[in-house]
């Protein structure tokens, strides 16, 4: 009965050490970076881009915009 009991308890034990001592956030971290999507980018194109993308938008550009047409005179 105390052996089952300290062979139970000495198993608990193990496995919390292994689960505490397998966790490695440095290496957790690092698997999650991804080449292809840079996480900054240079302010000259990102504002040219915002630029163009919000003067499309304010003179009725867009995805629901028919081509060849220009703004509808107010």
């Amino acid at each position: 009965m105390m052996t089952f009991r300290m062979l139970r308890l000495s198993g608990i034990a193990a496995l919390i050490a292994l689960g505490v001592g397998a966790c490695n956030s440095d290496t957790l971290t690092d698997i999650n970076k991804d080449p292809n999507n840079p996480t900054s980018a240079p302010p000259g194109p990102v504002f040219t881009s915002a630029a163009r993308l919000a003067m499309n938008r304010w003179l009725g550009g867009g995805a629901m915009a028919t081509p060849g047409r220009g703004p509808v005179p107010g």
